[in-house]
């Protein structure tokens, strides 16, 4: 029998509760998780670099094909690497306002010219799209392909254009951060725990159950940028410290401030130094930890494609010597390793187009992507070798009923 005495107890309980701070942040936080997922208030803010991710050129392309439940006989990807050697020979894309800016090259999903290459070099019709992603990891490779594999949408061959930096890039987001697997992976997505530290795993965890968790920089990063606005102060202490750091080469003799500019400084106007200052940012200092857990993704790729009868064709990427010699040995030695210890699947076919003389650099628009000229040299070389060693699609499917939830 409850007394007026358990009923107080009751309410006093009740009471402390209310005014617990854990208890409200408890809360508070699925709310405004809830809110952010629902309202996504980044589509409301008109400043480019604050979008969603969904809407950003590097991976937008991704939602739309996603719900389109289309499946592929033949899927390109990748980073930019391919994306431009496949992109470029297109008389559709090349002679297109689109093809001057890099948003039109991310965006672009066909490789016309290679289609009809297949069906003149192997006697194949098939569905030919270009999904690769600039910037894109082993990681991002192995998310989108076992999206679409989960769906039922199973290609008859990945043709996954491949080079060193897919397993270390310096200026990409941590493992299971970036802007593709973002957009792909779905809520308590599988990752690896080797090679994680502690807070590593635990971020990963909380950026695929937590939306808000996901894009809080830029939620933050847009609350400061209004706030310095506002306040006519620096958005960022970079900022502020570049700032000063102006204001104190003042001091310095002409020189000297020229001599720091050129250490500093990307050069500019001239596409392949620039492309150059940037790789070796992406290169050194070598990140041993990513590597490892690209190549368990690698690994997983392989499997994920023997398990379904899926041909992967790796296509060593062709690179500039300059952009080859800025990698450090230990990455080389470790990338030959990788793609040695999967090659003896049967699934697998590595076509090496990196170490060959047929390209020069004046087949190249900076230190790593192929232009026009490269990119027609480059489709012809690999449906030549595709040809030589018998390389065909996995078997013919049949449509596959779209899931309805």
């Amino acid at each position: 029998m409850t007394t007026a005495i358990d009923i107080e107890k009751n309410k006093s309980f009740v009471q402390k509760l209310g005014k617990s701070p854990l208890i409200w942040l408890l809360v508070f936080l699925p709310l405004l998780d809830f809110g952010c997922r629902v309202i996504k208030p980044l589509q409301f803010v008109a400043i480019k670099n604050f979008r969603p991710i969904e809407f950003d050129s590097w991976v937008s392309k991704f939602p739309p094909y996603l719900d389109s439940k289309i499946r592929p006989d033949v899927l390109i990807v990748g980073s930019s690497l391919p994306m431009a050697a496949f992109a470029l020979a297109d008389k559709k894309f090349a002679e297109s306002k689109s093809a001057e800016d890099q948003d039109g090259l991310r965006t672009y999903t066909e490789a016309a010219v290679f289609k009809k290459g297949m069906l003149e070099k192997l006697g194949i019709s098939a569905r030919v799209e270009n999904f690769s992603c600039a910037g894109g990891m082993v990681s991002d490779t192995y998310i989108f392909l076992k999206r679409l594999i989960d769906e039922g949408r199973i290609p008859r061959m990945v043709l996954y254009g491949i080079s060193p930096r897919d397993f270390v890039d310096n200026m990409m987001p941590p493992l299971g951060q970036s802007p593709l697997f973002e957009v792909v992976s779905d809520w308590g997505f599988e990752i690896p725990k080797e090679g994680l530290s502690t807070p590593q795993y635990l971020s990963c965890i909380c950026a695929n159950y937590s939306y808000y968790y996901k894009t809080r920089r830029k939620h933050r990063n847009v609350l400061t940028a209004i706030t310095a606005d506002a306040l006519g102060r620096p958005r960022d202490l970079f900022t502020a410290s570049h700032n000063r750091h102006n204001e104190n080469r003042l001091d310095l003799p002409t020189g000297e401030q020229e001599k720091e500019t050129k250490e500093t400084a990307a050069p500019a106007n001239n596409p392949v130094e620039t492309d150059l200052h940037w790789y070796k940012k992406r290169y050194n200092p070598l990140n041993t930890d990513r590597f490892e857990n690209e190549t368990a993704y690698l690994k997983k790729l392989v499997t994920l494609c023997e398990n379904h009868q899926v041909i992967l064709v790796l296509i060593g990427m062709p690179l500039t010597e300059p952009n080859k010699k800025l990698m450090p040995p230990q990455l080389v030695s470790s990338y030959v390793e990788a793609l040695a210890g999967v090659q003896d699947n049967n699934q697998v076919k590595w076509v090496d187009l990196a170490n060959t003389s047929s390209f020069a650099p004046q087949d190249f628009s900076d230190s790593a992507h192929l232009n026009r000229v490269g990119s027609m040299k480059f489709q012809k070389l690999l449906l030549e070798k595709m040809a030589n060693m018998a390389i065909r699609p996995g078997p013919q499917r049949r449509e596959s009923t779209p899931k309805m939830f």
